[in-house]
C-alpha cells in the first residue's frame, strides 16, 4: 500500500507547544489516541506521547496543569511523507522503538498519525490474503489438478 494516510488517523490530534500536559492528555483520552503532534504555526515540531507524560512529567514530579507540552515533548520529530510505504514506516518505528509516527507533508503540516498497531493490522491482513491465495493455488494443483 503506497498511501499511508489510508492507515493513519486523520485528522490527526494536534496540540500547540503552549498547551498544558493536562489539557493535551484530556484531548488524547477524548480522541482515544496515545500521541498528539505538537505544532507551531501549523508546522510539526515534535510529538507528545503517553510515554512522555510518564517519563518527563509524572516521574519528574512536574505539574501536568502548569507544564507546557513543549517542555516535555519528543523532538526532533521523526516522520514520514505521504508517499512513504508501509514497510518504510514500520522499519522506522521498529528500529527507533516508537509506537507513533506522523505523516507530514513538505510544508511541515501533519496530515495523519500512524500507530504501530495500524501498521501491524495491515501487515496481518496482507499475510492472511497471501495465505488464502496460496491455499487456493495448492487446492487447484492437488489431485486432478
Amino acid at each position: 500500500m503506497n498511501n499511508l494516510l489510508k492507515l493513519a488517523r486523520t485528522p490527526p490530534v494536534v496540540v500547540s507547544q503552549e498547551t498544558s500536559v493536562a489539557n493535551a492528555m484530556r484531548k488524547m483520552v477524548r480522541c482515544g489516541v496515545g500521541a498528539a503532534a505538537v505544532v507551531d504555526r501549523g508546522r510539526a515540531i515534535g510529538i507528545f506521547t503517553e510515554r512522555d507524560a510518564v517519563a518527563r512529567v509524572l516521574l519528574e514530579e512536574r505539574s501536568p496543569w502548569t507544564t507546557p507540552v513543549g517542555e516535555v515533548m519528543t523532538a526532533p520529530l521523526l516522520f514520514v511523507g505521504p508517499d512513504a510505504d508501509l514497510h518504510e514506516a514500520r522499519s522506522i518505528m521498529i528500529i527507533k522503538g516508537i509506537r507513533h509516527l506522523p505523516v507530514v507533508d513538505r510544508d511541515g503540516k501533519v496530515l495523519g498519525m500512524l500507530s504501530l498497531r495500524h501498521l501491524m493490522a495491515e501487515e496481518i491482513d496482507d499475510l492472511e490474503h497471501e495465505v488464502e491465495t496460496l491455499a487456493a493455488y495448492e487446492a487447484r494443483d492437488s489431485i486432478g489438478g
